[in-house]
């Protein structure tokens, strides 16, 4: 699927069957604090989004989202479930700077700038 050490890492621990996975909150209104998802309500929100976007183990996903935060570590988690294939950019003010379209990326997650 994916060669990235931040990918291995998270797919090692759910092959393991890790039941939680920690983060923390952005701190955008204080502190960043840390909290558990719990590995049965992942696995239900990927199969939920699956349905909505009509997912195909044929798609791509692009994500230039920090890993260490739900959003982004929530695609980390549907590139593994769905057995999609992941390409992970830096978090940016540009973020498809190092997109490559060649890699045809069905589904791309980035954050715009703030304004």
């Amino acid at each position: 699927m994916s060669s990235e050490p931040v990918y291995e890492d998270f797919s090692r621990r759910w092959d393991a069957g890790q039941a939680e996975f920690v983060l923390s909150t952005s701190g955008s209104t204080g502190t960043p604090k840390p909290f558990a998802l719990l590995r049965d309500k992942i696995a239900w929100s990927c199969a939920r989004t699956a349905e909505f976007l009509d997912i195909k183990p044929e798609d791509k996903i692009y994500c230039c989202l920090p890993t260490d935060k739900v959003s982004g570590f929530m695609k980390l988690a549907r590139a593994k479930i769905w057995g999609m294939e992941i390409h992970l950019g830096k978090p940016a003010a540009d973020p498809l700077r190092e997109y490559d379209p060649a890699q045809k990326c069905r589904i791309n997650t980035r954050k715009p700038n703030k304004v």
